[in-house]
């Protein structure tokens, strides 16, 4: 982890590094044969450091003369072949429908008669779709693309790798690299795998105008995607072949589909947002009341949904007369499902990750600390993308974790005054706020006080609706009367989620609401550090003084005799 935040802000030349992490691996080697303990830990965790830094910089910087960049900013249309590599999203932007999703470019050609085929969103379009020309965008477009490009960069993430190509590639043909596409085409039938055709306008996305600002670029190039397209026409060329990740989706449309069924709006949203982790629909001022209570990470697929899975189908099947070995093995294609149907995302991968280590040491008789375990459910995220390191919901996901397994202990025995579950409870709460409540405003400039109270109510609502939510869906796929019957209950208790999100943010009380969840500017990322670092040493403090004293007390008899 620390070799990938060394190779995103102090990029350096990746061909010395490479030739030190060999001759250190060497040196290692070396001094492991010769037994040298003390010296082997110090140089493996420099031969890791360098390790997660090479690693990064293959990741990260498009490094090939092929590259998708170097056509961008285009000055003609062109026509790009390749993969759909995620699921399309479906968005309403000034009463017109845009569908979003990622392509993997396999071949790029300029458009010969833009007369025959024109995919170019009129000026009027545009405005509405948030694109426009500035000046100095105009005079952009007349220098070398990729010199723009990668001053753009290195303004943003400091100097690049020399191996990073400089001289713009004219030649069209293949090409590899990722494209963001914007299509505004009234009619598509595509989806995650299928091999398509676009046509349209190259751009470089957009950095942060201000300081503190979402910066476009910088989250797009955390999913290897350097450039971007905004069209009006896709052309389906191949439906893709069968895919764990592709039927996964299937079955969310059809799940969605139920509880759309069973559920009016607003209430089939917000049962789609926690149990599928789905909230593109979710209506702006509902999600807005959750970002200021606090109570976003309800509407996100975590270790909450995954704990639940686990503990109707452990309830279930002992129930049957199964052991918990024989439960635990067939769990785990459960676990691999769910994580498939939500889309892979970092916090439902994580806890599943967690509960898949957890099995596996209940089947083996091994116990194993909480904290291992999550370290484990990190390296197995960043080994397979390390981009994922620096995304909010890794982030948010995996500190809030950490923080409740961490601070929950030491909160509880200050707590000791109150009745052991609400103690327990406010705990959980407190630990999970003071992790989460800095990065949430670092990166959305708001801090959700109010949220430790909050959390306190919605935690036992968000288990009913879960449970129900999955009964009605399971029902649902037998008989749908039944699962209509458990949805009407799921909307009782939907109803009272939504009116205590409401009544909390204070939305008709601007003085409560600047008190519940004041407003914060943006600051430096080293607060972060020193807030955490804080943190630790104070929640350690006890530890450390008890130490102190127990020295004190040794030196005070060895004077005394």
């Amino acid at each position: 982890m620390a070799g990938i935040v060394l190779g995103r802000y102090l990029p350096f030349s990746f061909l010395p590094f490479y030739i030190f992490s060999l001759i250190l691996f060497a040196v290692t080697f070396s001094l492991f044969l010769k037994e040298k303990t003390s010296l082997v830990s110090l140089f493996l965790f420099s031969l890791i450091l360098l390790t997660g830094y090479l690693y990064f910089s293959l990741t990260y910087f498009p490094s090939s003369s092929n590259h998708i960049v170097n056509f961008a900013p285009s000055e003609v249309e062109v026509e790009i072949v390749g993969r759909v590599v995620s699921r399309p999203s479906e968005k309403i932007f000034s009463k017109r429908k845009r569908v979003s999703f990622i392509l993997k470019a396999e071949i790029v050609e300029p458009v010969r008669s833009n007369q025959e085929h024109s995919s170019q969103i009129s000026s009027s379009e545009s405005e509405e779709a948030g694109i426009s020309n500035t000046p100095e965008e105009s005079a952009a477009a007349n220098e070398s693309p990729l010199e723009t490009r990668l001053a753009e960069v290195e303004r943003d993430h400091g100097k690049l790798s020399p191996d990073v190509p400089r001289e713009k590639n004219t030649l069209y043909g293949e090409t590899e690299g990722k494209v963001w596409v914007n299509s505004y085409s009234p009619y598509w039938n595509f989806g995650y795998g299928d091999r398509v055709r676009v046509r349209g306008k190259l751009r470089l996305p957009q950095p942060a105008r201000e300081k503190g600002d979402f910066d476009w670029q910088r989250y797009l190039s955390y999913q290897g995607v350097w450039v971007e397209l905004h069209t009006g026409w896709v052309e389906m060329l191949e439906s893709s072949d069968f895919s764990l990740v592709r039927w996964a989706q299937q079955n969310e449309d059809h799940l969605a589909a139920r509880i759309e069924k069973t559920l009016p709006d607003p209430h089939a949203q917000i049962t789609k947002s926690i149990l599928l982790g789905d909230k593109e629909r979710l209506p702006p001022p509902i999600l807005e009341d959750f970002r200021r209570t606090g109570t976003a990470h309800v509407l996100v697929v975590s270790g909450l949904h995954v704990g639940l899975i686990l503990f109707i189908f452990f309830f279930v099947l002992r129930t049957l007369g199964l052991s918990a070995k024989i439960i635990s093995v067939f769990s785990l294609p459960i676990l691999l499902y769910y994580a498939l149907l939500t889309g892979l995302r970092a916090p439902v991968v994580r806890a599943s990750f967690m509960a898949t280590v957890g099995i596996t040491c209940l089947l083996i008789d091994r116990d194993t600390p909480l904290m291992v375990i999550l370290s484990l459910a990190a390296f197995f995220i960043l080994i397979l993308n390390p981009l994922s390191l620096f995304t909010v919901s890794f982030q948010l996901s995996f500190v809030a974790v950490g923080g409740i397994i961490y601070l929950t202990s030491p909160l509880e025995k200050k707590l000791h005054f109150l009745p052991r579950y609400l103690a327990k409870s406010l705990a959980v709460s407190l630990a999970a706020q003071l992790s989460v409540l800095p990065l949430l405003a670092f990166y959305f400039h708001q801090l959700p006080l109010i949220g430790v109270v909050v959390n306190l109510i919605l935690a036992p609502l968000i288990t009913v609706i879960l449970a129900l939510g999955f009964l009605s869906l399971s029902l649902g796929l037998l008989f749908l009367p039944a699962a209509q019957l458990i949805a009407n209950t799921n909307w009782l208790i939907i109803k009272s989620l939504l009116w205590v999100v409401e009544y909390f943010s204070f939305s008709s009380n601007s003085i409560l609401s600047r008190i519940a969840c004041p407003s914060i500017g943006p600051f430096p990322a080293s607060y972060l550090i020193g807030y955490y670092l804080g943190l630790v040493f104070i929640s350690q403090l006890p530890r450390i003084l008890s130490y102190i004293r127990r020295k004190a007390r040794i030196i005070d008899s060895f004077k005394g005799a």
